[in-house]
């Protein structure tokens, strides 16, 4: 119980983090394209490159942060219609292998993406109209997939390391 407690305690860490950049990088997103809109309308100067900025930049960051939260709080979308016939035990086995499945994709991309990373880094990419360095935001690729892999094993290890209790609309075996 001791390494599920402390396990949950670093993803849940990781996953706030990773959710507060998320929060940051969405509201520094809204006042660059605020300000490229109210540029463009009123001076008819927009920001230079705020396309390739918000695509390379913010976007990146926003959607992939908020995956570790999503699998903390179970919102990932899920299809239920065959789960919710099935008998508990069964449900626990697709759980495990669901996660196990998920566990194995979120290595693979992570590890990926950070040697892709390295490479950006050594090569010191740079978005071409403004000139800024891309690399440090294609970190964010394996950092979320890493907290998005620790929320799933936390959750997989909780789950294995107590009994759960059997939920209200739980189909027992008869």
């Amino acid at each position: 119980m001791r390494l599920a407690n402390k396990l949950d305690s670093l993803a849940r860490w990781v996953t706030f983090l990773l959710a507060g950049t998320g929060a940051v990088a969405t509201a520094l997103m809204m006042a660059h394209v605020l300000i490229d809109v109210f540029g463009r309308t009123f001076f008819n100067k927009p920001l230079p490159g705020t396309l390739n900025l918000v695509s390379t930049w913010w976007l990146p960051i926003v959607a992939l942060t908020g995956l570790a939260l999503a699998a903390r709080r179970d919102e990932h979308i899920q299809a239920n219609l065959v789960y919710n016939r099935l008998v508990l035990v069964n449900r626990r086995r697709l759980d495990f292998l669901g996660s196990v499945v998920t566990l194995a994709a979120l290595a693979a991309i992570a590890w990926y993406s950070l040697e892709r990373a390295l490479r950006a880094m050594t090569l010191e990419t740079s978005e071409p109209v403004t000139g800024l360095p891309v690399w440090p935001a294609v970190f964010i690729v394996p950092i979320s997939m890493a907290g998005f892999f620790l929320e799933v094993i936390s959750t997989l290890v909780k789950t294995l390391s107590r009994r759960q209790e059997v939920p209200p609309n739980a189909r027992t075996p008869r």
